[in-house]
């Protein structure tokens, strides 16, 4: 998934001149932040109750970085101190991610990239790892802003399993039925016929879009 650009200093000036005098979000510092995580050391994007997922563990590790406003509000409703991530789009248990996009927001000033990086790179090395953090315009949402998505499904086979996983790993995954997968011959060419049913129609994905009327009528 991909988004904005970092804004260059011209730019920078640009947002700050298009926002003086607004007031509110408009002073918040944004964050897009790109990660690439092992999806099997996730029980999926989603913050759920007593599960280990991504969004738990970014979110806890940019606690640090929300204002003292912040910070008293949650304490006051006796709630962990932890920043609002906001995704391109949620993976499920399982799914890794290359480069997942998400962004953060905080009033604090003194808050930089490089802060932002090494707090997620410390949280669980080896599992998950914050690419790139750069402060982009107020403007930038994950999902709106997205360019593109591009998502890669491998089909393991009885006999490339072994290859790709190992012997003790290949045969949980092909006997567990909670994976949904049996070993068996896998016809290629009947896939790529149903695929080819999707070339050349012009979809429509305005429901995706920004302040639109399709998406606003949602």
């Amino acid at each position: 998934m991909n988004g904005d650009e970092p804004l260059t200093s011209s730019e920078k000036q640009m947002v700050v001149k298009s926002s003086k005098g607004r007031g509110g979000r408009w002073e918040r510092a944004n964050f897009k932040i790109v990660l690439s995580y092992h999806g099997g050391s996730f029980d999926g994007w989603q913050k759920q109750p007593d599960l280990n997922t991504v969004q738990g563990l970014v979110e806890k590790h940019l606690g640090q970085f929300v204002d003292e406003r912040k910070a008293k509000q949650l304490q006051d409703r006796s709630l962990p101190i932890e920043g609002c991530a906001t995704v391109a789009g949620r993976t499920d248990k399982g799914v890794t991610a290359l480069q997942q996009v998400c962004s953060f927001y905080t009033w604090r000033k003194d808050v930089q990239p490089s802060d932002i990086k090494d707090s997620i790179n410390e949280a669980a090395p080896d599992k998950i790892k914050s690419l790139v953090v750069s402060e982009v315009s107020r403007e930038f949402h994950p999902n709106f802003s997205a360019k593109w998505r591009r998502y890669l499904y491998i089909f393991p086979l009885d006999e490339d399993a072994k290859s790709m996983l190992g012997d003790e790993q290949s045969s949980t995954i092909l006997e567990n039925p909670e994976y949904n997968v049996a070993p068996q011959s896998f016809d290629v060419a009947k896939v790529d016929k149903i695929i080819r049913q999707l070339e050349g129609k012009m979809l429509s994905y305005k429901i995706f879009a920004r302040d639109t009327q399709a998406s606003r009528s949602a």
